[in-house]
Formats: structure tokens, sequence, C-alpha cells
């Protein structure tokens, strides 16, 4: 039996939010391994995102936002089906503790990737943008547009370091000496 078999044919709720809960610390644990899990963690959790049962729906989306960040790089090959199932979600959810979970999510990743985000996920970023546009503009939870606009600022500042980077950083120290005269 599939993990994803075995996690959606569990028959309680409390049953199948504790299973993602332990399988996330153990994740947690592998440190540098765990881009490799990924593969099958991340699929898994966008299709329990599609339960029935809203508590197990917030849950996924609170799985995902402790396992994006310590993915890396690996989080692009997994950019489309994350923008789809994320934006949907935070769009058209009728449960406002599942749209802030997926909106949470956005900005857990935002977050932890920083100036990286746009490297990493240059063909959802703007896919993100509109999405977090739209809940800071029509949401009703507090919450969930709360993290809409704190997501909205991590893009800004990602896109301002790229515009305009840090003159510190990049300033060449120019020493000036005064010869002699002879």
């Amino acid at each position: 039996m599939k993990l994803d078999e075995k996690l959606c044919s569990t028959g309680s709720e409390e049953g199948v939010v504790l299973l993602g809960e332990v399988i996330v610390r153990v994740i947690k644990q592998l440190g540098d391994l765990a881009p490799h899990v990924a593969k099958t963690l991340i699929p898994l959790f966008l299709r329990s995102s599609r339960d029935q049962r809203s508590s197990v729906r917030a849950s996924c989306f609170s799985n995902l936002a402790e396992l994006c960040p310590l993915l890396r790089h690996t989080l692009s090959s997994f950019q489309y089906e994350l923008a789809e199932c994320l934006c949907a979600t935070a769009s058209s959810d009728t449960d406002a503790t599942v749209r802030s979970g997926s909106v949470y999510v956005m900005f857990r990743i935002f977050e932890a990737f920083q100036y990286e985000i746009l490297e990493m996920l240059p063909d959802t970023i703007g896919r993100y943008y509109s999405t977090l546009k739209k809940v800071v503009e029509s949401d009703v939870n507090e919450v969930t547009t709360r993290h809409a606009r704190l997501a909205l600022d991590r893009i800004a500042d990602a896109m301002k370091g790229i515009m305009f980077p840090n003159p510190d950083k990049y300033q060449k120290q120019h020493k000036i000496t005064i010869l002699p005269q002879q």
C-alpha cells in the first residue's frame, strides 16, 4: 500500500492529521537529506490538500509550510503544481482556515528563500503575486490578509534586491594615496 493511500484511507481525521505531522517531524530530522524525500512528500500533501475534510486540508498546508523551506532548489521541480494548488485554494476555498493555510505556505516559501525566489520560481511568481493581491483586496479573514500582505512584502523585497542591489555590498573600495613630491 502506498503512503498516500494509507494517509487517505485512514478513517479518522485525527489519524490523518497526526500522520502528516509525524512525517514532517521525521523530515526535519533528516536535515540535508530532506530534499531527496521531497519527491514523494510534496505530491502526497498536494493530493491530501484536496480532501473533503477542511481540517485535513488545513493540516496539509501547515505541513507544507514546514516542509517547503527545507527543500531549497528541489522546490523548483514542483513550482507549477504548488502554484496551482496554493493559488486556487487561496482564491476559492470556502474554509477561512484552509485559505489562510495556503497563503501561509506562500509566505513561508518567500520568507525562506528571499532573493532566490525569483530564480527558483521564475514562471509562477506572477501568479502568486496576483493571487496575493486579490486576497488582500477581497478576503474577509484578518489572518489570511495579514499573511498575504507579508508574502507580498517578501516579493517586493526580492524585487528591490534585484533591481537595486545593496550598494554597500557592491561598492568598490578605492584607496587614494598622495605621492610625495620629488
